[in-house]
């Protein structure tokens, strides 16, 4: 039986079906420029925003929280 499962994985592995599983397994679909963009602008935005808050001191409370609790905290003074 271990022979078998050995030369059955053997086999898997080069006729590429495994490679092929994964690729597929993680694909993702192709964006459009403007949704790119549109993305693109948005973070932009946001780093100014967290930026800003960081400078006038808005910031400095919420970094020592947990993460999950950071992000929600994060949300609200983004008002995203």
């Amino acid at each position: 039986m271990e022979r078998f499962l050995r030369r059955f994985s053997r086999r898997m592995q080069q006729s590429g079906v495994i490679l092929l599983a994964k690729k597929r397994r993680f694909y993702e679909s192709v964006k459009s420029r403007n949704m790119i963009k549109k993305k693109a602008i948005k973070r932009q935005e946001i780093r100014e925003k967290r930026e800003y808050l960081r400078k006038i001191g808005m910031l400095d409370d919420i970094m020592e929280l947990p993460p999950a609790e950071r992000r929600k905290k994060l949300k609200n003074r983004l008002k995203l």
